[in-house]
């Protein structure tokens, strides 16, 4: 049901339009469901052809975001759109590995996301870019491109281990403590057990990041690192 599904609203649309390409005159598939598709693949790392069909055949989503990219599209929206609202305190950095053709061939290429939270809890794409590699090289670029554009005041910036993306973190947020990524995290615990026990290992984990401050956390991870150290 698209009720389930992301969709931009009417509000995002008209504030996005305006970075758009023109259409010379030919008619374009809905761009709102298109648009809200791509960020629907992207934000939940599925392959293209896993888009849901509500956003319409994923050859136009994939498409519409290989052209729009090479042209530069996106880097003009993420921007505007930052632009607009509040410096953030807090910037998640995600990154999922996605096909794409080039000269013929099918090559895996790294889609980078970050997103600003501000402390009203108001979460906004600040920018999106395409590399061959999560190298230190392209991490370190993406960062300062944030930077340039006119990103401040972050304190916490929240991303996975990755240690080229830890040091261009530490390099360019000057100031910014790093958290590592829950998800990320509660991926690399499960495997570290067997897929018999994954769920409750994941379960009893997850207890330790519900609790409501640091001193509930600590006795939670106490009393679960006691529950399982015999599994």
């Amino acid at each position: 049901m698209m009720s389930d599904l992301f969709l931009l609203s009417e509000a995002q649309m008209r504030r996005i339009e305006p970075y758009f390409p023109l259409s010379h005159g030919i008619a374009r598939v809905d761009d709102r469901m298109v648009i809200s598709g791509i960020i629907f693949v992207i934000k939940n790392g599925l392959r293209w052809r896993d888009a849901p069909r509500e956003y319409g055949p994923h050859k136009t989503i994939y498409n519409r975001f290989i052209r729009w990219s090479r042209m530069g599209v996106f880097n003009r929206v993420f921007p505007g759109l930052a632009a607009e609202g509040e410096p953030p305190d807090q910037l998640m950095i995600d990154a999922t590995h996605l096909k794409v053709r080039e000269a013929g061939r099918v090559v895996s290429n790294a889609v980078v996301v970050a997103y600003g939270l501000n402390e009203d809890g108001y979460r906004e794409v600040l920018g999106v870019s395409v590399g061959a590699s999560e190298n230190e090289t392209f991490w370190m670029e993406f960062l300062r491109s944030l930077v340039e554009r006119g990103l401040t005041g972050v304190q916490l910036a929240i991303s996975d281990a990755h240690k080229g993306l830890k040091k261009a973190i530490s390099t360019v947020l000057t100031g910014a403590s790093w958290q590592r990524c829950t998800v990320h995290f509660m991926r690399n615990v499960q495997g570290k057990v067997t897929k018999s026990a994954q769920g409750m290992v994941t379960a009893s984990v997850r207890t330790i990041f519900n609790q409501p401050d640091h001193g509930s956390a600590v006795a939670q991870l106490e009393k679960m690192a006691e529950m399982l150290q015999d599994r």
